[in-house]
């Protein structure tokens, strides 16, 4: 009598290790963790009480490393795939995985006033960078990401706000040249490396460039030390020539009543700027 495939009326539990359970605290998932966990796995219904007692259990487990499928994979299909159709992944690069110790300062010297580096303030750097995103490709693509959106990773002024209210420019929007990567994320050649291996997996990489942010570095005549005095929008109507009554110097520029499409026109969400409007470019490579 031909006894059929295992499979057929299995209830096959899919496990990514490296994203499952930890079995010594290196903060990567591991095989001795799946091990420790086969009892929860047998409670979700993957095992019968027998095969539990014989400690049969059906997983498929991916590639470790992911060299395989990124060796394998067609460019060609990533390429071709619309925006709509990706699972992006947004972070932070500082707050993500610090794979390079020895960039956490950026090149500069002193303390967190002059590097901006210090992980126990949130307001300041913490080591995150470009490397990190290398080495944690695995653990992205794990969660079914098809894709990286990096927060702005150009060059920043590291530090700045009035005495006693400094903070750092781990966010990324104090820029100051938004053709080189900031030292505190690594270099050129490394977010190279990234783009590239993100694409032998198929995935895309958008960066998130911010034209309408710079560092404070620019003065105005009025007030060479930034420090003008607020002026309302009441009493300067700055959309308007020669006072209050005057003609309408940009008509519409406040977008008012203007609706977005966002999210292929399932969402539609109102912005209401007062005398700026936000401009992200998401370049995608």
């Amino acid at each position: 009598m031909s006894v059929p495939p295992w499979w057929r009326g299995a209830v096959i539990y899919e496990i990514y290790p490296r994203s499952f359970v930890d079995s010594n605290g290196d903060g990567v998932g591991d095989l001795p963790g799946i091990v420790q966990r086969l009892e929860y796995v047998a409670a979700l219904g993957v095992l019968s009480e027998r095969e539990l007692r014989m400690r049969w259990i059906a997983v498929l487990l991916l590639s470790v490393s992911g060299s395989l499928a990124a060796a394998t994979y067609d460019s060609n299909v990533f390429r071709a795939r619309l925006p709509q159709d990706e699972i992006i992944y947004f972070l932070l690069p500082d707050r993500f995985e610090n794979g390079d110790p020895s960039n956490d300062r950026g090149g500069l010297r002193g303390g967190r006033l002059e590097t901006g580096f210090d992980p126990t303030h949130k307001g300041f750097y913490h080591g995150g960078d470009l490397r990190g995103l290398i080495d944690r490709l695995d653990y992205i693509q794990g969660l079914g990401a098809t894709a990286l959106w990096l927060g702005p990773i150009y060059k920043n002024k590291p530090v700045q706000g009035p005495p006693g209210q400094q903070t750092a420019g781990y966010h990324g929007y104090w820029i100051t040249d938004f053709t080189r990567v900031d030292e505190h994320f690594g270099t050129e050649r490394e977010l190279k490396e990234l783009i590239g291996a993100a694409h032998a997996r198929g995935m895309k990489v958008y960066l998130d460039i911010i034209t309408n942010h710079t560092a404070d570095v620019i003065s105005y005549r009025q007030c060479p030390e930034s420090d003008c005095v607020y002026r309302s929008r009441a009493d300067y109507p700055y959309s308007r020539a020669g006072g209050t009554d005057g003609s309408a110097i940009n008509e519409g520029f406040l977008g008012d009543g203007v609706q977005t499409d966002v999210q292929s026109g399932r969402a539609l969400r109102r912005w209401r700027r007062r005398g700026h409007a936000t401009a992200h470019v998401h370049q995608q490579s």
